[in-house]
């Protein structure tokens, strides 16, 4: 068997189980779904790992490359949104029961019990988050959205299966910098979120589900990506004066990764002034608009393409 016989054969299976976890997901059968989703996840590292050892360099040549990457991308992204809540909830369960080893120990108990129930209402937990810790809790905590992060892993893996699998590309030498990296990287998490964010979007557009539910992890999620996105502009800009002495020059991919990222500031924006409020949903739209003309247009399409990132030669 051929590699690229392999690699497809994996990206097939891969593929499938991005599915079920996903259905499973969907099901509200957690379990299954984290089983298939890793099980998923692991033939899609493999499928990475194949490719640097044939390019015997990191993967991120073509849009094939890129876009096995970015559906490994949504695991790890899923895993820490959907328990980082837990962590949290942890520090103040520990904070509660100190609080009962006090209640056992000072000379008066009704102190104790008052103390415990101020605790709960102080500004520190407050702006930690937990103005009801339990309520807040099986709000804030993100794991009921697996179904969209595996849904949306499998799709990624279905577009690198439609690319030309070109696994023996060679770094030119703007490439071979130490921005590489972190650059493709910090990109790949941020668009990853966004996507994810985006699906979600339409979903409460034109289901019936809870908006004020999915408003807020649309929020968390577009929360945790943007400093990404962020990070990966400005490294782009030291990287370009690195290798072509100039931080700025307004090609095509540049000025859309621009405007991209303006367009989310734009919708934070907009959730911190009740009078904007309404246009956030506007600006999160024309904000993924813009993000498919970086990743895909801009890349692909001769019209647009970038003299500088295109792959599309």
């Amino acid at each position: 068997m051929t590699i690229l016989a392999i690699i497809k054969t994996l990206i097939v299976a891969s593929v499938s189980a991005y599915l079920f976890a996903g259905l499973f997901y969907g099901l509200n059968r957690r379990k299954y779904g984290i089983a298939f989703f890793v099980a998923g996840w692991l033939g899609n590292v493999s499928i990475f790992i194949i490719n640097w050892i044939e390019a015997s360099a990191p993967p991120f040549g073509n849009m094939y490359q890129v876009q096995v990457f970015l559906s490994i991308c949504f695991l790890p992204l899923y895993m820490f949104l959907s328990h980082r809540d837990k962590f949290n909830l942890l520090g103040v369960t520990l904070s509660a029961q100190t609080i009962n080893i006090a209640d056992q120990t000072v000379g008066d108990p009704g102190n104790a019990k008052r103390l415990s129930r101020d605790l709960n209402e102080t500004r520190d937990l407050r702006r930690l988050g937990f103005k009801n810790v339990t309520e807040n809790f099986s709000r804030d905590n993100l794991g009921w959205t697996g179904v969209y992060f595996a849904a949306v892993s499998a799709l990624s893996l279905i577009g690198a299966f439609c690319m030309s699998p070109d696994i023996t590309w060679k770094r030119m030498p703007a490439l071979q910098s130490p921005w590489f990296i972190p650059h493709v990287t910090s990109y790949m998490i941020s668009y990853a979120l966004a996507t994810i964010a985006f699906i979600m979007y339409l979903v409460r557009k034109v289901g019936k589900v809870s908006d004020t539910q999915y408003d807020r992890a649309i929020y968390e999620i577009l929360r945790l990506g943007f400093p990404f996105m962020t990070f990966g502009m400005l490294s782009g800009a030291l990287w370009a004066e690195e290798a072509w002495g100039t931080y700025w020059s307004w090609d095509r991919k540049e000025t859309w990764s621009l405007i991209t990222w303006s367009l989310y500031l734009i919708y934070f924006h907009c959730l911190t002034e009740k009078k904007l409020k309404k246009y956030a949903d506007l600006a999160q739209v024309l904000a993924f608009l813009a993000l498919v003309t970086t990743f895909f247009l801009v890349n692909l399409w001769p019209k647009l393409s970038s003299v500088l990132h295109s792959y599309s030669s």
